[in-house]
C-alpha cells in the first residue's frame, strides 16, 4: 500500500494541505516508502507531508481516517495456508479468503486489526474511520464492527479486475464498462452491465454470452446459477463445491491453477520485485517519471528502465474526499448486510454497491434470481461470521463448526484436524 495508495493522496488537490503518517513495524521497509513519497513530493510540488512512525498509538494519534493493508506472517505462511491443506486433498488457488487459508489468514489478522481499532478509539479523533483492505475481507471487518460505536469499512478492487475482464471480452475501452457486484468478497456476482450506453440486468446478460466467458469456471457457473460471477475465477472457484476435486485436475479443467502464482515455490519470493523497485526509485538519478492515466498499479519501469508512478486503479482518495464534505458517492463496500441481501443473515458481513448520501452509507435492496445461489452467499456469510466469533471468544468449536461448512472440506473430521494442526504450527502468530 505504501507506494501505491499514499501515492494517490498525493496527487489528489482535494487533500492538499493532508498530513499522511505512514506506520510499520519494519523500520527500514517504512524508510524506504517515507523516501519515496517524500521525493514525489519534492519532484512535482505536491502539498502534502509525510510522517513515519514505528508506534502505533502514535500513528493513530487525532487521526481522521485510518488505512489498514497488513500481511501477518507475510508470504511464508500464506503458502503454508495454501499447500498443507492438499494433505487432506483440499487445494485452493488462492487460500487467503476462504477455506483452511482464509481460516488461519483471519485467526493471524483479527488480533492485529482489533489492537488498531481499540487504539483508534482511544486516540484518534472522535468518528475517525477505519478503511481496511487486509484479506480476508469479509471475516476481519465482522470482528472489527463488534467494536462498540466503530466504523470499518471493507475495500476490494475486485470491481475493477471485473471491468477489465469484461472489456477485454468484448473488446472495448475499459471506461466503457461499469458493473455493479454483490455476494461475498472475491465470490461477487453481476447485479447489472453497463457497456457504453447499454445496460444489460441478470435477465439480459446472456446477449453477450459467451464473448463474457474468459474461462470455463465463469461459463460453468453462470449455466449452474444463471449469474455471471465476478473477479478473477481463481477467487470464486474456492467458494463453490463441486469445481476443486480430483475430476477437474482441483481447478485445471476450469482454467485455474490450483496455487498462486505470487506464493508458488518454484517461482522463489515475490516480495524482492516490489522492494528491488522501490530502491531503484531511489537510487537513479533522473525524475521518477510521472504516469497520467491509473491503469497500473502504482510504482512501475518504463520501457527503458526507469522508475515510474502515477494514480493507480484505487478511488480511496475520491472516497475520503467525498466523505470530508458529504458529497453523493458510488462505492463497492464489504459490510454487514443488515438486509440488503434478501435472504442472508443481516449480520453477516458482505460485498455491496453501496452509495453514500450526504455522508450517510445507504444499501441497496437486492434480490438474487437463483435461490441456491443465495443460500450459497448466506453459507458462506456463516462460515466467515462463526470465524470472526471464534477469534472474539478463542472457542475452538466455533472454527471447526465454520470450517465444516466450508465447501472444499470434506467433514468434520477433516476439520477438527486441519484447525488442531493448523493452529499448532501457527501458534507464534495468533496472538
Amino acid at each position: 500500500m505504501g507506494p501505491t495508495i499514499n501515492t494517490d493522496f498525493l496527487v489528489n488537490p482535494e487533500l492538499d494541505g493532508a498530513e499522511l503518517v505512514l506506520m510499520d513495524i519494519n523500520a527500514e521497509t517504512l524508510d524506504l516508502v517515507q523516501r519515496f513519497l517524500e521525493r514525489l513530493i519534492r519532484e512535482n510540488g505536491f502539498k502534502k507531508t509525510i510522517t513515519a512512525t514505528t508506534d502505533l498509538e502514535e500513528a493513530l494519534r487525532d487521526a481522521d481516517y485510518v488505512l489498514t493493508a497488513i500481511s501477518v506472517g507475510g508470504d511464508r505462511l500464506w503458502r503454508y495456508d495454501a499447500i498443507f491443506p492438499q494433505v487432506y486433498g483440499i487445494f485452493q488457488p488462492v487460500g487467503d479468503t476462504i477455506g483452511p487459508g482464509g481460516m488461519m489468514r483471519a485467526l493471524r489478522h483479527i488480533p492485529a486489526l482489533l489492537k488498531v481499532g481499540r487504539t483508534m478509539q482511544r486516540v484518534s479523533k472522535p468518528g475517525a474511520k477505519l478503511l481496511q483492505l487486509t484479506n480476508p475481507m469479509n471475516p476481519l471487518c465482522d470482528a472489527l464492527s463488534q467494536l462498540e460505536g466503530f466504523t470499518v469499512y471493507g475495500i476490494c478492487h475486485g470491481y475493477d479486475d471485473t471491468e477489465v475482464i469484461i472489456a477485454k471480452q468484448l473488446g472495448v475501452p475499459r471506461e466503457q464498462v461499469r458493473v455493479e457486484l454483490a455476494g461475498n468478497n472475491h465470490h461477487v456476482y453481476c447485479l447489472s452491465l453497463h457497456v457504453g450506453e447499454t445496460m444489460y440486468t441478470p435477465d439480459t446478460i446472456a446477449q453477450l454470452t459467451p464473448r463474457l466467458f474468459d474461462t470455463p469456471l465463469r461459463a460453468e457457473v453462470f449455466h449452474r446459477y444463471g449469474m455471471l460471477v465476478g473477479n478473477y475465477s481463481r477467487h470464486p472457484i474456492e467458494f463453490l463445491p463441486g469445481f476443486l476435486t480430483a475430476e477437474y485436475a482441483f481447478g485445471r479443467a476450469w482454467g485455474v491453477e490450483p496455487i498462486a502464482e505470487e506464493i508458488d515455490p518454484l517461482l522463489g519470493e515475490r516480495q524482492d520485485l516490489a522492494r528491488a523497485r522501490l530502491e531503484q526509485a531511489l537510487s537513479q538519478h533522473e525524475a521518477i517519471a510521472w504516469r497520467n492515466e491509473g491503469s497500473n498499479h502504482g510504482l512501475a519501469q518504463t520501457g527503458s528502465g526507469l522508475a515510474e508512478t502515477g494514480h493507480s486503479r484505487e478511488i480511496i482518495d475520491d472516497f475520503i474526499v467525498a466523505m470530508e464534505h458529504k458529497r453523493d458517492f458510488f462505492m463497492h463496500l464489504n459490510v454487514a448486510n443488515e438486509g440488503a441481501i434478501a435472504g442472508v443473515a443481516p449480520e453477516y458481513n458482505v460485498e455491496l454497491p453501496a452509495t453514500f448520501h450526504k455522508g450517510e452509507l445507504v444499501r441497496p435492496a437486492i434480490r438474487f434470481p437463483n435461490e441456491t445461489l443465495v443460500q450459497e452467499i448466506n453459507r458462506v456469510g456463516y462460515e466467515q461470521h462463526l470465524i470472526a466469533q471464534a477469534c472474539l471468544t478463542h472457542d475452538t468449536d466455533l472454527l471447526i463448526e465454520a470450517l465444516s461448512s466450508d465447501a472444499l472440506v470434506p467433514n468434520k473430521t477433516i476439520a477438527k484436524r486441519l484447525v488442531e494442526e493448523m493452529c499448532a504450527f501457527e501458534r507464534d502468530f495468533l496472538s
